[in-house]
């Protein structure tokens, strides 16, 4: 069998950058086809009269993730990808008209026919945090900075599998459909930008 010299490489979006990278430091010659003009993906930026828009990603869910790959390649994060912490509230009108604003870290409101619930949320956010909080550090501090092992995975995370009953464990401590749904983008939320102490 002969040896691997050349490694194609389809799409310029993080992973596949992040793999080019990787493979060209062990010595491998690597040609990456993107469709776009651009590299980035989901984390590209298109301007248009003025305006930047993103074209995928707004939030970062696990930094600690990008910053372990920046240090596999050799890269200083900081000073080639500054991370700024997203403190302007951001609006969604849910389809049932409900209004969700999520602001500076777990400031959440709700709002559905003049009506505000925000401690009720509130509750029921910080309940789902504490839950869910030793499952994101596992995956953020562990389990997504390895090579995938299912070994690794049950030994490590077992004492979290009974967590783990689909839909109903996640949406447990919500109210409402709508709250279940808001509860997930509000952990996104709350985890863009720095990590938790």
């Amino acid at each position: 069998m002969s040896k691997i010299n050349t490694v194609a490489i389809i799409g310029g979006g993080v992973s596949g950058l992040s793999a080019g990278g990787l493979l060209s430091q062990k010595g491998m010659r690597v040609k990456l086809f993107e469709a776009n003009d651009k590299l980035g993906g989901c984390c590209a930026n298109t301007d248009i009269d003025g305006y930047t828009f993103h074209d995928g990603a707004l939030y970062l869910a696990f930094p600690g993730i990008l910053e372990h790959v920046f240090e596999r390649l050799g890269l200083d994060r900081s000073s080639l990808l500054p991370l700024r912490k997203i403190i302007t509230m951001q609006t969604t009108t849910l389809p049932d008209g409900t209004v969700v604003s999520f602001g500076n870290g777990l400031e959440v409101t709700i709002r559905r026919k003049g009506e505000a619930k925000e401690g009720q949320l509130q509750k029921e956010l910080d309940s789902m945090l504490k839950k869910w909080e030793p499952v994101r550090r596992l995956f953020a501090d562990d389990i997504l900075r390895h090579p995938f092992s299912w070994s690794r995975l049950i030994v490590k995370g077992w004492r979290h599998l009974p967590k783990f009953r689909g839909r109903d464990a996640l949406f447990r401590h919500a109210t409402s459909e709508n709250t279940g749904s808001i509860h997930l983008g509000a952990c996104c939320y709350a985890y863009g930008g720095i990590l938790p102490a």
